[in-house]
């Protein structure tokens, strides 16, 4: 006979040995030893969750600390901007000012009116010229030199 259950019960008494007990037992020692890599497999992975939920936790924790210190420099950088752009606006207003006095206290201290335009023309080409043949500095020199004190104030004031 062909022994083809594990109990040889389809054969006659004694062909066959009963091998389910031992088939039932490799098999369940198979099976344990399956479930404990499968538990340990487990405890393994619950340890990478928590570990990674601490982390999120963690990072979540910073961006949040980052995103307020982001918007805080944001303000700061807005209030600064602003605190320049009135900085500016009252150096170009006090030097519109500074100008205006300027060319009106050079304006009399030339006595500009009282000169024909020929006259003005003249002047003004020869001071062009000397600031471009030697510079504003050398002009600002020459004219601090020769003229009176009134009108040399007046372009101190300008620089």
């Amino acid at each position: 006979g062909v022994c083809d259950c594990c109990d040889g019960s389809d054969e006659a008494a004694g062909v066959c040995p009963n091998e389910c007990k031992r088939m039932f037992e490799e098999a369940a020692a198979k099976a344990a030893v399956l479930a404990e890599k499968r538990k340990a497999g487990e405890g393994k992975y619950n340890e990478y969750v928590t570990m990674a939920a601490e982390k999120l936790g963690s990072q979540k924790v910073e961006l949040e600390a980052k995103k307020k210190e982001f918007e805080e420099m944001e303000a700061k950088v807005k209030e600064l901007e602003t605190l320049k752009d009135d900085l500016v606006r009252k150096q170009s207003d006090a030097k519109k000012a500074k100008k205006a006095e300027a060319e009106a206290a050079i304006v009399d201290a030339l006595e500009l009116p009282k000169l024909s335009n020929t006259v003005k023309v003249d002047v003004l080409m020869k001071m062009a010229v000397v600031a471009n043949d030697t510079g504003i500095e050398t002009l600002l020199q020459i004219v601090t030199e020769k003229v009176d004190n009134k009108f040399t104030d007046a372009l101190d004031d300008v620089e």
